[in-house]
């Protein structure tokens, strides 16, 4: 039968290494598409270049059937704090909902990037990014904003800390 979503393939096949072979395949999945790569190496079960197909049809569609699309963060989420130094803290939280493809047990790697954040601000002003992804291609970036607004601490808040 075909493969489904096969885009390459190799067979290599010898006595001794027996039958081999190297797939590719794409799967969308959570409006991604992804790429996967798998080997089937040393099947010996004549017929050989049968066999290594077989096997490797078997790992190719539970490999695609195991990916998943989870949501990992919500829109609104606090991913973070902007701090005044005098014990203010403002939540920023993410502008969109944040998807990532992979198996169970995937862990995913996330990076921030601040910008330069000013003394104060309204709720909503972007501050920063969120990257989802090891930035190898495929990294997702989310900007983060201020939850409320940001105001710079006034005298009496300063005055309070001295001593």
């Amino acid at each position: 039968g075909a493969y489904p979503g096969v885009i390459g393939i190799k067979t290599g096949t010898t006595s001794a290494a027996g039958g081999d072979l190297l797939f590719a395949a794409r799967k969308e999945v959570g409006g991604e598409t992804v790429t996967l790569v798998g080997a089937i190496l040393g099947q010996h079960k004549a017929p050989i270049i049968k066999t290594v197909n077989d096997v490797s049809r078997v790992a190719m569609l539970a490999a695609q059937g195991d990916l998943t699309s989870a949501k990992i963060l919500k829109k609104g989420d606090v991913v973070g704090y902007v701090d005044d130094g005098l014990g203010g803290r403002t939540p920023v939280v993410l502008t969109k909902d944040v998807t990532a493809v992979g198996w169970a047990g995937y862990k995913v790697k996330l990076s921030f990037a601040a910008d330069d954040v000013p003394h104060s601000a309204k709720a909503g002003t972007k501050v920063g990014t969120l990257t989802v992804g090891d930035g190898k291609g495929g990294a997702v970036k989310v900007p983060v904003t201020l939850q409320k607004d940001l105001t710079e601490p006034g005298l009496t808040d300063k005055l309070t800390r001295v001593g």
